[in-house]
């Protein structure tokens, strides 16, 4: 019992302590309090109102302060002037010391950026909140990074979004893409079993999505499963009925169809499917080749010239295609035109045998990364020229017909696309806020 009342007294005189601002007797400077008058209770009062005063109020203000700065930046995108919200927020990311309202400022910079078009750029705000910022602010910069990441084809942002990512968080469309990129990325390593399942996810989340069809269909081709890869082509082919003969997507559709069926061994059925591709579709050089070799395989060997030389014609005499030539012999041969064939290989050995030694002799030299992006903008440019029928000097070291051939490859014009994105991204940014000086750098 007595060891229980001096706690009490103990705490109530810790209670009454006085404060800086009091004397030792708990009054203000300068008064006199008697001290028979002195009782605990209005001392334990007194205590409580001055921790009362020192607990800080600015953290509400502050709050309010926050708010009403990004109100003010987000008045300015509800008004559709994006570019004025856009220096705004970076104005207030760079002068704010408060880490919450900084990457609040660099989530709506990175925004009002993507709304003006601006992909590349917006993913640099967007990186930092997902470094930075909170779980909320983190979520709503992933969907935006994968978003950019998906229609620039920007593989290293697309990669570390991926990383970043918790599948679970995502929105039912953004998780498609997600687990179509997971499956492209599983590919790349050989891991088919694991690319299958995350693309049979992605059809759970979107029914029938174009790209994770042709992927599946493209998984079971490399697994020389053809009979499971048809039904995916078939079913995309179906999806593209209606579309232009010319689109790209159209055509990719049909040659995987045809592939498909001619790792199965249906001659035919391969040979009709590679026939519906126009000339004017992107994928008619590369059909031509494979009809050829359809033919072949039926044993309709002067059915199967026609498609090739269509392909050694002068149109195409820019491409470097020597299989051609070679299968083009070697029917020649099976249906006894021996006096056709000598021509064909003397024109091999004219065009593709010192082809060969500029190559080796150009891969023998020293290259740097540099070096081959300009003999691609170089052949690039060439390759304009012909095409608007000016003159212009073919400055690459190695043969045009090699450089044109690898500029149809579709990693090479994704990569080429995705520069000249790029290029005039940053000229109409630097159009646009020319006189922000600070966001020029940014």
């Amino acid at each position: 019992m007595m060891k229980s009342t001096l706690t009490i007294l103990v705490m109530t005189m810790t209670l009454a302590l006085p404060t800086q601002a009091q004397s030792a007797d708990g009054a203000l400077p300068g008064k006199k309090v008697k001290a028979q008058k002195m009782a605990v209770a209005p001392k334990a009062k007194s205590a409580k109102v001055i921790l009362s005063r020192r607990t800080p109020a600015s953290a509400p203000k502050a709050n309010r302060q926050s708010k009403n700065e990004i109100a003010r930046g987000l008045q300015m995108m509800k008004s559709k002037n994006d570019a004025k919200a856009a220096e705004y927020f970076f104005t207030l990311s760079r002068k704010t010391s408060d880490q919450n309202l900084r990457m609040k400022a660099k989530y709506y910079l990175g925004l009002a950026l993507y709304r003006l078009k601006f992909k590349q750029i917006a993913a640099f705000p967007f990186v930092d909140v997902v470094r930075q910022g909170d779980a909320v602010q983190k979520k709503k910069s992933l969907d935006y990074l994968l978003s950019i990441a998906d229609s620039l084809d920007e593989k290293s942002l697309l990669t570390y979004s991926l990383n970043q990512v918790s599948v679970n968080e995502l929105t039912e469309v953004t998780k498609s893409v997600v687990y179509n990129r997971f499956a492209e990325m599983q590919m790349e390593k050989g891991q088919y079993e694991k690319a299958i399942a995350s693309l049979q996810n992605s059809l759970g989340q979107q029914s029938g999505d174009p790209y994770a069809l042709y992927l599946m269909g493209t998984i079971y081709l490399k697994l020389k499963q053809p009979d499971k890869a048809i039904p995916f082509f078939q079913q995309l082919t179906e999806k593209y009925v209606g579309r232009s003969t010319r689109d790209r997507q159209w055509g990719m559709a049909q040659m995987g169809l045809a592939r498909a069926f001619y790792q199965a061994h249906k001659w035919p059925e391969a040979a009709e499917v590679y026939r519906r591709l126009p000339k004017n579709n992107p994928a008619y050089r590369e059909s031509l080749m494979e009809l050829s070799w359809a033919l072949v395989r039926q044993g309709k060997f002067r059915s199967s010239l026609s498609p090739l030389q269509t392909l050694h014609t002068p149109f195409y005499a820019d491409f470097f295609d020597p299989e051609s030539m070679m299968l083009h012999g070697i029917i020649l041969l099976f249906v006894c035109h021996y006096d056709e064939i000598n021509p064909v290989f003397t024109s091999f050995d004219q065009n593709y045998v010192p082809a060969f030694a500029k190559i080796k002799e150009w891969f023998h030299g020293a290259r740097t990364d540099q070096d081959y992006l300009r003999e691609l903008i170089s052949a690039q440019k060439t390759l304009e020229n012909m095409r608007a029928d000016t003159a212009g000097e073919d400055k690459n070291a190695l043969p045009f017909f090699v450089m044109r051939t690898i500029l149809d490859e579709s990693d090479v014009k994704s990569g080429l696309r995705y520069l000249k994105k790029v290029v005039n991204e940053r000229k109409r940014f630097n159009r646009v806020f020319a006189r922000s000086p600070g966001l020029l750098n940014y």
